[in-house]
């Protein structure tokens, strides 16, 4: 969720178990624009995704994830382990000069896809919109909301039932 996709998403593989969910509610949430640190989900995802995942913040199950790029695998979470154990293991078999080769290769090509130079911009255009007052403002809603960033996407959403006011927040 959050924050804690992108510790994820920093990974050369991310295995995930049956169970788990994912979540990107910076936009509806905080206001920030989301796609701006670490990774960036267009290099995992379809432009239309990645639209959907930043505005939309939509809820994804492993499942979901898997088939929008996010994830190398999906298995029973009492498999998780011993799964992520012996891809480590065949890691640790190629030489360690092999790896570092392979990595710094694919590093590299993203490098002149341009991900250093959106990263750059990304982050100006991070220290702009958290100046923005529309931003400040919604950040302060969802402070004084209590609720957490993942709970408060979709709060609007909610049909309204005719018997409270129509300036009473809803949490």
């Amino acid at each position: 969720m959050g924050g804690g996709i992108y510790l994820g998403l920093l990974t050369d593989f991310c295995v995930a178990s049956e169970d788990a969910y994912f979540q990107m509610p910076l936009a509806q949430s905080l206001g920030e624009p989301g796609g701006h640190t670490m990774i960036e989900p267009w290099l995992l995802m379809n432009w239309h995704r990645t639209m959907d995942w930043l505005l939309l913040a939509p809820t994804l199950s492993a499942a979901e994830a898997l088939e929008w790029g996010l994830l190398n695998k999906v298995v029973p979470r009492d498999d998780l382990e011993n799964t992520v154990e012996e891809m480590a293991r065949k890691i640790a078999q190629i030489p360690m000069t092999t790896s570092m080769a392979v990595k710094n290769s694919v590093k590299r090509a993203y490098e002149l896809m341009g991900m250093r130079v959106h990263l750059q911009v990304s982050h100006i255009l991070t220290n702009m919109v958290g100046a923005a007052s529309d931003v400040q403002e919604r950040r302060a809603q969802l402070m004084q909301s209590g609720l957490k960033p993942r709970d408060f996407v979709g709060r609007d959403e909610a049909p309204d039932d005719g018997d409270s006011p129509s300036s009473a927040p809803r949490v």
